[in-house]
């Protein structure tokens, strides 16, 4: 209940919604004492990397309010950032996703599959929730 409660808040709440996925499955696999290594976000924390400083959370949250809106029919999105959109649903499964830089059907049916699978919005347009979506 609380994740479609973050969800439908928008940002900045709704990327926090990873953390509830984190929790759900840290208690689905046992590990009520949180001994390392865990994985968030695709990330492994251990005791190596959580001796290394990290940047601050704040830049972390700016450099993803960077990323551009993508969606099909739009004019004026950046080739690479499309290019990068589609090889991570590429490395994620999504195998008839080509790699070409162009917005087209493919594309939003595999982004809509994703918003599916992570319970956000689905409409089919790459904004910051689901940027932030986690990868499976």
């Amino acid at each position: 209940m609380r994740r479609r409660w973050l969800v439908g808040k928008g940002t900045p709440l709704s990327h926090t919604v990873y953390r509830m996925d984190t929790f759900r499955s840290l208690i689905a696999g046992g590990a009520w004492d949180l001994a390392l290594p865990l994985r968030v976000r695709g990330i492994r924390l251990d005791e190596d990397t959580l001796g290394t400083p990290t940047p601050h959370p704040a830049s972390a949250y700016v450099e993803e309010a960077r990323r551009p809106i993508l969606r099909l029919g739009g004019w004026d999105m950046p080739e690479e950032d499309v290019r990068a959109l589609q090889t991570a649903l590429l490395d994620n499964g999504f195998s008839d996703v080509a790699v070409d830089g162009d917005f087209g059907p493919r594309t939003a049916a595999a982004v809509q599959a994703v918003q599916r699978r992570t319970g956000i919005k689905i409409d089919g347009v790459v904004g910051p929730a689901t940027w932030a979506a986690p990868q499976a």
